[in-house]
């Protein structure tokens, strides 16, 4: 998992992967939209 720290904060407190897993589940997106989009804005925290 890693080390816990602003970054991990930060993408918890945003539901990243909690918005993820609903846009796909629930239809909105597809598995791979919803990825790509949870790529993006995690991009944010985890400077890579």
């Amino acid at each position: 998992a890693g080390k816990l720290g602003y970054a991990s904060a930060g993408a918890l407190a945003d539901f990243i992967i909690v918005d993820m897993v609903a846009e796909a589940a629930s239809g909105d997106k597809s598995p791979k939209e919803a990825i790509e989009r949870a790529t993006k804005r995690a991009e944010r925290y985890y400077k890579v």
